[in-house]
């Protein structure tokens, strides 16, 4: 029959070497996870900076676009009202000048046709 305290000692000692094993795995364990979280908030930082940099690029863009549309619009604007201007002067001359025809007919008239007599 085996010793009896070899049997505990034997139990005792594969005890210990279970606790250090278990110990030792778990600091592995920690290690991996601390490991993970690291890798995984530099690649978040990482994907977030290359986020923020496409929107920043978008924005960029974006107000580019409305600024080469407005200074389009503003040219356009501009053309727009010299035109105009230049159309209402036109106009404006023309108004004068057939006002002053009218006026020139009414005296012509005026000049030709004999006044009546009084009785």
């Amino acid at each position: 029959m085996p010793n009896p305290k070899s049997v505990d000692e034997f139990f005792a000692e594969a005890t210990r070497q279970a606790v250090k094993d278990s110990a030792n795995m778990q600091d592995a364990l920690r290690q991996y996870v601390d490991q993970v979280v690291t890798a995984n908030r530099t690649y978040f930082a990482a994907c977030s900076e290359i986020w923020q940099d496409a929107l920043r690029t978008t924005f960029d863009l974006q107000n580019a676009t409305l600024q080469a549309t407005r200074t389009t619009l503003d040219a356009s604007t501009q053309a727009n009202q010299s035109l105009i201007e230049q159309w209402a002067k036109a106009v404006r001359q023309g108004q004068s000048a057939s006002s002053k025809l009218m006026a020139a007919g009414t005296r012509l008239i005026d000049a030709t046709i004999p006044a009546g007599r009084s009785q």
